[in-house]
């Protein structure tokens, strides 16, 4: 997880940095002209060094991106067919070179969870995308030429945007149980980058544009091969997300999902980087902690369990209040 305000409001670097520290401790990076503000807070995954800090610059591009790109070796070694040279380690570096080379048809060929944002410095024009599913967040508001972009709201309202309720948003929410499932946030004028989505900023103006739309195909197949489709998928998906230059943990309750993971982990033999299992418990009726000691002697891993206690509750209350910024599914 990492953070990023861009704007053409005046900011305070040192005091927004910090506002959004807890999303990437690792390193504080921005860039400013007369244009635009970036500022980036870096949760370091893949290659460690200072060389892959953010905001990240190739020629007259600036990027800054929170998420992981999961096949960006595969994808690295066809921009080398095309004559890109890398000097990092990171999927930072190959997604620039990326949307450099494709544009926006770059999204297409990214596996994994993403939003990031490239300026050109040239051309004073900016492209802002977000994953297919909507994994990582994407926070803008615009007013004629004034536009703010950022991984949190709360970035956006230190800059001076009144925090006023949508009460068309809260009402669907309080009447009908829905979350935010639109553009539209908990708030006025502060709108959520849709899952599938990228935005376009030229000459201070906003465009927003799908780039993907779910599709539900139709085949034939039998019971047999659909097990093989799903097993390779599995094995596949477990590969790519497995990369990092930091240990992995699993969490794991006992049930399908985790039960899985942990099967095919012990069946492809590709746990180096999984030091522990993790397990989270309230010891109440329903607890699965005993099922989850099973896997973990199973998977010969060593796993800790996180009790929750009722007199946690409130302690930890307003810190998720503070992170979530409003209602929230899950």
């Amino acid at each position: 997880m990492c953070g990023f305000v861009l704007t053409n409001f005046n900011i305070d670097i040192n005091k927004h940095s910090k506002i959004i520290k807890h999303r990437g401790p690792d390193q504080t990076g921005f860039y400013k002209d007369k244009n635009i503000n970036i500022l980036f807070n870096r949760l370091s995954i893949i290659d460690l060094n200072k060389r892959s800090d953010q905001p990240f610059r190739y020629k007259n591009f600036i990027l800054v991106f929170n998420g992981e790109i999961y096949n960006y070796l595969e994808l690295k070694k066809e921009l080398i067919k095309f004559g890109y040279r890398f000097k990092t380690k990171s999927d930072t570096e190959v997604l620039l070179y990326s949307f450099i080379h494709w544009k926006e048809k770059c999204l297409h060929k990214f596996e994994g969870m993403f939003a990031f944002c490239v300026y050109d410095t040239l051309k004073k024009t900016t492209f802002i995308a977000r994953d297919r599913y909507g994994i990582k967040p994407v926070f803008y508001y615009s007013n004629e030429n004034k536009f703010v972009v950022s991984s949190e709201k709360k970035s956006i309202f230190e800059i001076g945007i009144p925090k006023q309720l949508n009460i068309g948003s809260l009402s669907n929410f309080i009447m009908r149980g829905v979350y935010q499932n639109d553009k539209n946030t908990f708030f006025k004028k502060i709108f959520s980058l849709e899952p599938g989505t990228f935005i376009e900023i030229k000459k201070q103006k906003i465009v927003v544009k799908k780039w993907f739309e779910l599709k539900v195909k139709k085949e034939k197949i039998s019971y047999n091969d659909a097990k093989l489709h799903l097993d390779n998928l599995i094995k596949k998906s477990l590969s790519l997300s497995l990369r990092s230059d930091k240990n992995i943990a699993v969490a794991v309750s006992g049930g399908v999902d985790s039960s899985t993971l942990i099967y095919k982990l012990i069946e492809t033999n590709i746990d180096n980087k999984i030091k522990y299992l993790v397990h989270w418990t309230c010891n109440d009726e329903n607890d699965e902690k005993n099922f989850a000691k099973v896997l973990a002697k199973k998977f010969q891993k060593k796993i800790l369990i996180s009790n929750f206690n009722k007199k946690d509750y409130f302690s930890y209350l307003q810190k998720t209040l503070n992170s979530i910024e409003e209602p929230f599914g899950g």
